[in-house]
């Protein structure tokens, strides 16, 4: 856990095997044993927002956007996906 000085370990094979399975069960084990951050959640497509495009519309963190918490590893699996471009 990152709250008691330690650090989330996600390596090359970590990476590839999620690739690989479709991440469904280890999403939802980052998402149980993480610690909790806040996120932005684009309204249109309910995706945590780093830059996101709806509708041809491009959000932007300068706009107001609701604020949520989710786990920080959820949130860097899902922005790693999203790389990806796999859906969250």
């Amino acid at each position: 856990r990152r709250s008691r000085g330690g650090a989330v370990r996600f390596g090359e094979m970590e990476s590839l095997a999620l690739t690989a399975s479709g991440m469904p069960f280890c999403l939802s084990e980052l998402r149980d044993r993480s610690d909790m951050v806040v996120v932005e959640v684009c309204v249109s497509c309910n995706s945590i927002v780093g830059t996101c495009v709806c509708a041809g519309n491009i959000v932007s963190r300068k706009m107001a956007l609701p604020a949520s918490t989710v786990a920080f590893s959820y949130a860097m699996v899902c922005m790693y996906g999203r790389s990806l471009r796999v859906s969250e």
